[in-house]
């Protein structure tokens, strides 16, 4: 599957935490949110294998020019598979809560408060005006 390749899909609620899903099984992509299918399209091939490292949540050069995109707000529970998942699995995964595999629990650690005292300054720099 060479080149970039994209889905557009209805914009998630602004400031509602939003279950997002892509798969590619080598026949189509589809997108899910909420674990409810918004959009596919077909593709073909194998994902290109390439050196530079995975990037979440940001697209530098996306489709040349040197045009950088990033995500505006918290991504939470990444995970990847090595293949793609079915629409229920997706919808299994969404379900899934974060105890059933962590073990440890990550609420009131100091990485974890650190995390949540880092974004409210990055918002509160960014919005002066927000009540937090």
């Amino acid at each position: 599957m060479g080149g970039w390749q994209h889905i557009v899909g209805p914009i998630a609620e602004i400031g509602k935490w939003t279950h997002v899903a892509g798969t590619y099984d080598g026949r189509k992509m589809v997108l899910y949110l909420k674990g409810i299918e918004v959009g596919q399209k077909p593709a073909k091939g194998k994902i290109n294998i390439i050196e530079d490292p995975v990037g979440i949540g940001n697209i530098v050069d996306a489709g040349g020019g040197g045009k950088k995109e990033y995500w505006s707000g918290h991504i939470d529970e990444v995970r990847i598979w090595n293949r793609g998942l079915s629409e229920r699995e997706v919808k299994e995964q969404m379900d899934f809560e974060a105890e059933d595999i962590l073990s440890v629990q990550p609420q009131g650690k100091l990485t974890t408060t650190w995390s949540v005292l880092k974004c409210l300054d990055r918002w509160t720099n960014l919005m002066p005006s927000a009540q937090f």
